[in-house]
């Protein structure tokens, strides 16, 4: 009884199967409940290498024989999507398989023991769990074969990503670090390739501060390579410092620099995003640094920002950086719309038809803002005043220029004489009231007779120190001037030539006690080191012009000691030229720094050891 009962069931199952059979659907797939492994299943279209046939001499002899870099992508592509799609296959076979092994078997209207039939059903549902346990993992198995197939695929079609060099700049440090991370650092297993990549996507003194680094062992190199670049150069006070700097040292905007006002977003942007990942937000919400940022915008902005931040200050709140960005965002987005764009060209037009005369004005003011004045003497981009072919020559000189050029004597402007000059006098050196030029002072005859009367020249002993300049090239001695007075540091230029400095050009406004000048000038980098080489600083934003203010280095005299009795044990540097090729302002405050000074008595001049240790410098003393 128990036989026939089995016999029929068996007999259902294979009716239920005739039409659900995998083997309908997919014949080229075995039916088997474990996966095909994929080399077997590449091994089953794999051609018999002892076929001496043409066509399997030709597959095995272009299977292993790499011909060029295309080829071989394109082979490895082709293969990837036969894996993908013999995996498809399987997953297919798999979801019809448990249907033809889990068919509901259909009530029988005879009656059978009950305990045959319990036995039967307990053996047939213990043998189905167990079956659908062991498909489900195969099943997640190999879907997560198909996704990491196809991500391959994806990776090897797209266009490889180029990563960005490093220099060292502290800007630059964190997204290079996520760069080289996502793209090098977590697809290579081997710690020295990490390390040559590395080396290779540096420069610079960030490369030169890690290429040792492969003189370590294997597992040490690459990691203590990270660990130099993150001592060095990715400190967080030097990134806040960094990118501080690079937002705080904009100059002032025009009223329609709709540019400058998009860059100065977007930079407020990047230190937000740089600074608040530190959790320096403090430096941002410095009402100093808000202050300093708001100085750079257009004088009406300014004025709606103060809107803007007398309504924070009524609330009980303060202004911080969140608030002053957001209010920027906004005028932006205002200026760059279709409406405002169409509003400010509407002003313009109004403006030239209602107004013309006072259009033209406008324009010729603007002009002479933007320092387009050009000398009558020498043709360059500063005034009269400022000419170095009129400051270098004598006073008998300088007079006989002024009258060529039809120049007056008290204003430096053509067509007209001092005597017929509506400007005021402008000369008042020592009390001078005469109808000159300050530059026309006649100081001469004085300076004669105190030649004649003293073996000593009058003059003051400036802050002169010898020091090295180095460049790309090479370097040269030359003399720097400390001026605590300027807020720029200056090169002539044939000195930066000598050492191949070289820079963006820009425009450079230069204001002085006789006048003011425009010229081109260009920014450089550089270092300079003291005359025994134990100091060295570097220099950056300088600029280099074609000239000084000072030509030439006053040097004390070789028995400077013997005069001056408290300037004994002085140890003073020179060098062969007297020329001076640098001046050394404010923006390198190491150069000023006072380590020791020897002061003498009222008029005499002193001595100062400065804190790179460069030697002795001279300041405000007389040469007498």
């Amino acid at each position: 009884m128990t036989r026939t009962r089995r016999m029929k069931y068996n007999d259902d199952s294979s009716q239920d199967k005739d039409n659900s059979s995998a083997e309908n659907i997919i014949p080229s797939v075995s039916k088997v409940n474990s996966p095909i492994p994929l080399n077997l299943a590449f091994d089953i279209v794999k051609p018999n290498p002892k076929d001496s046939c043409s066509v399997g001499d030709n597959y095995i002899e272009t299977r292993y024989s790499v011909e060029d870099e295309v080829d071989s992508r394109e082979r490895e592509v082709e293969k990837i999507e036969l894996e993908i799609r013999e995996l498809q296959l399987r997953k297919r076979l798999l979801e019809l398989t448990p249907n033809s092994s889990n068919k509901v078997r259909r009530p029988r209207e005879t009656t059978e023991l009950s305990g045959s039939r319990s036995e039967d059903r307990t053996s047939v549902v213990t043998a189905s769990h167990r079956h659908t346990n062991v498909l489900s993992s195969d099943e997640m198995q190999f879907k997560a074969q198909v996704d990491s197939v196809k991500a391959l695929c994806v990776s090897v079609s797209l266009p490889k990503i180029e990563i960005m060099k490093f220099d060292g700049s502290p800007l630059k440090f964190w997204t290079f670090m996520k760069g080289f991370k996502v793209n090098i650092a977590d697809r290579v297993n081997d710690d020295t390739q990490k390390l040559m990549y590395l080396i290779h996507y540096c420069e610079g003194i960030a490369k030169d501060a890690i290429e040792h680094c492969v003189l370590l062992p294997e597992k040490e190199g690459y990691i203590e390579a990270i660990k130099l670049l993150h001592e060095r150069f990715g400190r967080p006070h030097d990134i806040v410092e960094a990118f501080l700097t690079e937002l705080l040292s904009g100059s002032p905007l025009n009223q329609d620099d709709i540019s400058g006002l998009q860059k100065l977003t977007r930079l407020m942007t990047n230190c937000k995003i740089a600074l608040s990942q530190m959790g320096r937000n403090a430096d941002l919400n410095c009402s100093t640094n808000i202050k300093r940022i708001v100085k750079q915008l257009p004088r009406s902005i300014q004025f709606k920002w103060a809107e803007a931040a007398d309504d924070i200050l009524r609330k009980g709140l303060e202004p911080n950086f969140d608030d002053l960005l957001q209010f920027l965002e906004k005028k932006v987005s205002i200026a760059t719309n279709t409406y405002g764009q169409l509003a400010s060209g509407s002003d313009k037009a109004q403006t030239i038809s209602n107004n013309r005369s006072a259009s033209i004005r406008a324009k010729i003011h603007t002009s002479s803002i933007k320092g387009t004045v050009h000398c009558v003497i020498c043709s360059d981009a500063h005034e009269v005043a400022s000419c170095p072919q009129l400051l270098e020559v004598s006073h008998n000189e300088k007079v006989e220029l002024l009258k060529k050029f039809k120049l007056c004597f008290n204003c430096l402007k053509p067509n007209h004489r001092a005597t017929d000059c509506r400007q005021p006098v402008l000369c008042e050196i020592d009390g001078c009231k005469r109808r000159h030029h300050r530059i026309l002072h006649n100081t001469e005859p004085d300076a004669k007779q105190a030649c004649c009367n003293s073996t000593h020249t009058t003059g003051t002993y400036l802050g002169f120190v010898p020091v090295r300049l180095h460049g790309p090239t090479g370097y040269v001695n030359t003399y720097a001037l400390l001026d605590n007075g300027s807020d720029s540091t200056l090169l002539l230029s044939d000195v930066a030539k000598q050492v191949g400095i070289s820079g963006t050009v820009t425009r450079l406004n230069i204001s002085s006690v006789i006048g003011a000048s425009s010229q081109n000038a260009e920014l450089a980098n550089f270092e300079i080191e003291s005359l025994d080489k134990t100091n060295r600083i570097k220099t950056e934003g300088a600029y280099t012009i074609d000239n000084l203010p000072i030509k030439r280095a006053e040097i004390p005299p070789t028995d400077f000691q013997e005069r001056w009795k408290h300037l004994k044990g002085v140890q003073l540097l020179t060098i062969a030229c007297d020329k001076v090729g640098l001046l050394l302002g404010v923006d390198v405050p190491e150069v000023h720094w006072v380590l020791d000074q020897r002061i003498g008595k009222p008029k005499q001049p002193y001595a100062s050891l400065n804190y790179v240790r460069m030697g002795f410098i001279w300041t405000n003393g007389p040469t007498y």
